[in-house]
Order: structure tokens, then C-alpha cells, then sequence
């Protein structure tokens, strides 16, 4: 997707940025100490959301929600997320159908207006 001539999907994006900034980062990642050691934590807690790659991150939606996090830490997460999928950062497992099925997992729905809402504007 080209994202940087998709006028409303930069809209949206931003939007959403704006609504999640109130999303505390993770201080902690609760996880499974065999699938996730403690330098790919650090990283994630560690470098500022903006400044996140493909590569750490995959991992964690991939395992969110059963080896890895929780549902504030994919909250936090998911905003970048959701632009490096559109900007084709992920391998081939970690696809949008694959992060559909983590945001349904979190019940998005349940969140309060600005975060939802938000959500459902970038899905569409």
C-alpha cells in the first residue's frame, strides 16, 4: 500500500496516533521466558514507538494475548503497528488477516470512544 499518497489513510492514521497517545507505554511484558528472552523485551520497552521496526514487533503480535503481553501493552503497540503493516514492513505470517484476528482478540469494542472508533477508521 502506498501509504504516503493516501490521503485519508494518513488521516486516519493520525487520528488514531492522537487518540492512543494517552496509552501509557508498558513498563513490563509478561511472557512465556522461553519464547521471549529478555533483549527482545528491552527493545520493545525501550525505543520509542515511532522509532520501532518490523522485526521486533512481528514477533510480538504474532504471540500477543498467549506467550507475550496483554491487552494495554498490544493497545500501546498497535498504532504502530497497524502503519507498518500498510507500509509492508511484515513478513509474510504477520499479515493484516493475522493482526485482524489479535484486534478481535482484544475486544477493541469494549475500549472507550476515541480508541475504538479510532480502530474501526484505520480498518476501513
Amino acid at each position: 500500500m502506498d501509504i504516503k499518497n493516501n490521503q485519508s489513510y494518513l488521516d486516519a492514521l493520525t487520528s488514531m496516533e492522537k487518540a492512543f497517545s494517552t496509552v501509557p507505554r508498558p513498563k513490563t511484558l509478561d511472557s512465556c521466558h522461553c519464547c521471549h528472552d529478555a533483549p527482545e523485551k528491552v527493545v520493545l520497552l525501550n525505543t520509542g514507538l515511532k522509532h520501532l521496526s518490523g522485526q521486533p514487533l512481528e514477533n510480538f503480535i504474532f504471540s500477543v494475548f498467549s506467550t507475550i503481553g496483554d491487552e494495554e501493552s498490544f493497545k500501546y503497540f498497535l498504532p504502530r503497528v497497524l502503519e507498518l503493516v500498510a507500509l509492508g514492513e511484515f513478513g509474510d505470517w504477520c499479515s493484516l488477516g493475522l493482526l485482524g484476528r489479535k484486534i478481535a482478540e482484544s475486544n477493541y469494542q469494549e475500549w472507550p470512544d476515541p480508541l475504538s472508533n479510532s480502530v474501526d477508521s484505520m480498518l476501513k
